[in-house]
């Protein structure tokens, strides 16, 4: 594994925590609850290094974020 590629799986680890520390902080908070919209803040900051580390491009939503966003979002049933 290069060393760009070990970067990238540890922001990928980095993304999975904070998508799941926002997944908690919504259901107990509620989404528009200032904690939230801090962790929401923290995850783009990460995104936007992943974007930087695989050279993908900011304007589109890349899978990982997709994946993330998806994932964080608690369904509304």
């Amino acid at each position: 594994m290069t060393q760009k590629q070990i970067e990238i799986a540890k922001l990928e680890a980095k993304i999975a925590i904070v998508r799941r520390e926002l997944t908690t902080v919504w259901e107990r908070q509620g989404r528009t609850d200032a904690q939230v919209l801090a962790v929401a803040a923290k995850m783009d900051e990460l995104c936007n290094e992943y974007h930087k580390l695989t050279g993908t491009k900011t304007r589109s939503l890349s899978r990982l974020q997709r994946k993330s966003i998806k994932a964080t979002l608690p369904t509304t049933d």
